[in-house]
């Protein structure tokens, strides 16, 4: 399984002109997915992941995390999930 080199997402989003607290709920909730992952999608890494994963990811978050904003950020969710694929895994 890879996992999220988060200093490097976190320098990535704030390049790109992201805020201090969206870069931090970025970094929170791509934690949240890989342990979703783990936990739901059979052990599955990021790097693995695919759109089925994302949607289901935010309709169970929308429920389980009761966090209103996970809806707003699945388009910035869907970008960052392809990122990570490319820049940010590691073994």
């Amino acid at each position: 399984m890879n996992s999220v080199d988060e200093e490097g997402l976190r320098e990535f989003l704030i390049k790109g002109g992201r805020s201090q607290s969206a870069t931090k709920r970025c970094v929170v909730y791509v934690r949240e997915f890989e342990w979703y992952l783990q936990e739901y999608r059979g052990g599955k890494g990021l790097d693995e992941a695919n759109p089925e994963d994302l949607e289901a990811f935010v309709l169970w978050g929308k429920k389980e995390l009761k966090t209103p904003k996970l809806k707003d950020i699945y388009g910035l969710f869907v970008t960052i999930t392809s990122i990570l694929r490319m820049k940010f895994c590691t073994a």
